[in-house]
C-alpha cells in the first residue's frame, strides 16, 4: 500500500478476507478511501488517517463483516440456452444473459443494466450503467480480471430512486457490495451473479498484454469463445490492429495457466456463495451436461439457479427466447462445485504470487508449471505461429 495509515476495516478482519467490492469507497463522505494494488496487483483500500472523520460507515458497510442474513433461496434450477444460435455462438455460455437483457430493456423502456466491459487497454475492466443494447456486445464478454466499480453503487441507487428498473450484473461479492450499500430492498433492482472462480490481477494482464502485443494494439480481447465443438474446453481470441490474431484454447495459454493457479485470497474463503448468494438469479456454464439432453448445445450450455421469486419472474419472462429444462441443484453443483463452496486454493498459488512480486509473469509461470506442460504449450505455440504465417 501507498499509505501509512490502517484503513479501519482492516482493524476488524484480516486484509485477506477483503473482496475488493468497493462498497466501502462508495459510502465514504468524505470520498479518501483509494484502492491501491499490492505486489501482486490486487486492488486493496487504504485511506489517508489525516483526513478521516472517524464515522466507521467502511465498517458498517462491509458485506464481509456483516453477519449474513437469514435467506431461503429457491433453487431453482435449469439447463438450456438461447434459441437464437448466434446468440449463444456470441456468449459466454448459452447466451441466456443476454435474453435478459433484451427481455429486460423491452419491458422496461427506461431501464438501465450494469454489467463490465474492457478498459481501453485490456489490461483492467470497469463497471457502466447504461441503456444501450449494442453495449451488451462488451459486456457479455469474460474477462477473469476484477472489475474497477468507480461510483457504480452510487449511480445504481441514483437511477432507483429517480423510480427506475435496474438490472445488475456481477460477481457474488459485488452483487453483496451493491446490496450492503442500498440498505434496504428495491422492488426495481434485478441482480444477477455468476458461478464464480474468483479473479486474478491486473498485473496479470499488464505483462501478458505487453508480451504479446509486440507493437500491435490489442482491439479485442475474449477468453471464453467457442472454437470447436463441443463448446468446452473453451478458446481465447485476442485481435490486433495489424490483423493478426491469437487464436487458441485458453488453457494453452500462459494466461489460462496463470488463471488455473492464481486468484484473489478472499476467493479461496468466498462468503457468498452456496446459501449466501444475495443475487436473484446465478448463471454459469453447464459442466458435465448430459448430451443426450434436448437442453444441451454443443456451441454452449447454461446453467441458471433460480434464488428469489424475482429471479423465477425473470426466467418466467424468457421463455419464448429459451429453451429450458428444469434441472435438479445436485446436476449443477456435482460438475460446477465453486457454485456451492469456494475454490480450493491451489498448491502453487503462493509461490506464483512470490515470483510474481518479485519477477515477472513470465518468471512465476515457469516456476510453477511442469516442464511437460510448458513443452506442449510451446509446440502449440510454434504451431500457431506457422499457421497464422507470423
Amino acid at each position: 500500500m501507498n499509505k501509512k495509515s490502517v484503513f479501519p476495516v482492516f482493524e476488524k478482519m484480516d486484509i485477506d478476507k477483503c473482496t475488493a467490492c468497493e462498497a466501502c469507497a462508495n459510502i465514504c463522505p468524505v470520498n479518501i478511501i483509494e484502492f491501491c494494488e499490492d505486489k501482486e496487483g490486487f486492488r486493496y483500500p487504504s485511506i489517508d488517517s489525516e483526513k478521516c472523520i472517524g464515522c466507521n460507515a467502511c465498517v458498517k458497510i462491509c458485506p464481509v463483516l456483516k453477519n449474513p442474513e437469514k435467506r431461503t433461496l429457491l433453487r431453482k434450477c435449469y439447463g438450456g440456452y438461447a434459441l437464437d444460435n448466434n446468440v449463444v455462438l456470441e456468449s459466454s455460455s448459452g447466451g441466456i444473459f443476454t435474453c435478459i437483457v433484451n427481455w429486460f430493456l423491452k419491458k422496461y423502456e427506461n431501464g438501465k443494466y450494469v454489467g463490465v466491459v474492457w478498459n481501453d487497454d485490456f489490461t483492467s475492466a470497469k463497471y457502466i450503467i447504461t441503456d444501450n443494447y449494442d453495449e451488451l456486445s462488451r459486456i457479455r464478454v469474460s474477462k477473469y480480471v476484477q472489475a474497477r466499480k468507480g461510483n457504480i453503487y452510487q449511480n445504481v441507487k441514483n437511477e432507483l430512486d429517480k423510480g427506475k428498473h435496474v438490472l445488475f450484473s456481477g460477481c457474488p461479492c459485488e452483487v453483496a457490495g451493491l446490496k450492503s450499500f442500498l440498505k434496504k430492498d428495491y422492488d426495481k433492482l434485478f441482480t444477477i451473479d455468476f458461478v464464480c472462480k474468483g479473479p486474478t490481477s491486473e498485473k496479470v494482464f499488464r505483462e501478458y498484454i505487453k508480451s504479446v502485443s509486440k507493437n500491435r494494439k490489442v482491439i479485442s480481447m475474449n477468453m471464453r469463445v467457442v472454437g470447436e465443438r463441443p463448446w468446452i474446453p473453451q478458446w481465447m481470441r485476442i485481435e490486433f490492429d495489424n490483423s493478426k490474431k491469437i487464436f487458441r484454447p485458453f488453457y494453452s495459454t500462459v494466461l489460462g495457466r496463470t488463471f488455473q493457479i492464481f486468484q484473489r485470497k478472499s476467493c479461496f474463503s468466498c462468503n457468498f456463495c452456496g446459501e449466501n448468494r444475495y443475487s436473484d438469479l446465478t448463471l454459469g456454464d453447464f459442466h458435465g451436461v448430459d448430451t443426450n439432453k434436448k437442453y444441451y448445445n454443443p456451441d454452449g450450455t447454461s446453467e441458471i439457479i433460480v434464488n428469489t421469486p424475482k429471479g423465477e419472474t425473470i426466467v418466467d419472462e424468457i421463455q419464448c427466447d429459451t429453451y429450458l429444462e428444469e434441472v435438479l441443484y445436485s446436476e449443477i453443483a456435482a460438475h460446477n462445485p465453486c457454485v456451492e463452496k469456494p475454490n480450493s486454493k491451489p498448491l502453487m498459488r503462493d509461490v506464483f504470487g512470490k515470483y510474481l512480486s518479485e519477477k515477472n509473469l513470465n518468471t512465476a509461470f515457469r516456476k510453477t508449471t511442469p516442464l511437460k506442460i510448458r513443452l506442449i504449450m510451446k509446440y502449440k505455440d510454434i504451431k500457431e505461429k506457422l499457421w497464422a504465417g507470423r
